[in-house]
C-alpha cells in the first residue's frame, strides 16, 4: 500500500485506531507496515471530519456483517486440522 487512496475503509480504521491509542506517525506506520507519508494524511482526515467512536463502530459493524458467516464457520471448523498440523511441524511452517 503505498498512497493514502488505496487503502481500504478497515485500513484507514486501522491507522485511526493506532493513532488515537497514542501511537505517533511513525510507530503506526512501522506497525501497520505503511509509510509515515500514507498514515499521517489518513489520521489528518480524520480529525478535520470529526468522526466519533460510535460512527467507527457502525462501520466496523457494517463491513463485518457482509462476512458472510459460512467463512467464520469453516475457519472454526478447520481449527482442529490446523493445530495438528502446526503439532506435526512442531511449531514450523504448514500450509494453513
Amino acid at each position: 500500500m503505498g498512497k493514502t487512496k488505496d487503502l481500504s475503509a478497515f485500513e484507514r480504521g486501522l491507522v485511526i485506531g493506532a493513532r488515537r491509542t497514542g501511537l505517533n506517525v511513525s510507530r503506526t506506520a512501522t506497525l501497520l507496515c505503511f509509510s509515515p507519508s500514507t498514515v499521517s494524511p489518513v489520521y489528518q482526515e480524520w480529525s478535520i471530519t470529526q468522526r466519533t467512536s460510535s460512527q467507527l463502530d457502525t462501520a466496523l459493524e457494517s463491513t463485518w456483517a457482509i462476512i458472510p458467516v459460512v467463512r467464520f464457520r469453516h475457519v472454526v471448523e478447520s481449527m482442529p486440522q490446523q493445530i495438528e498440523a502446526v503439532l506435526m511441524a512442531k511449531g514450523g511452517a504448514t500450509q494453513y
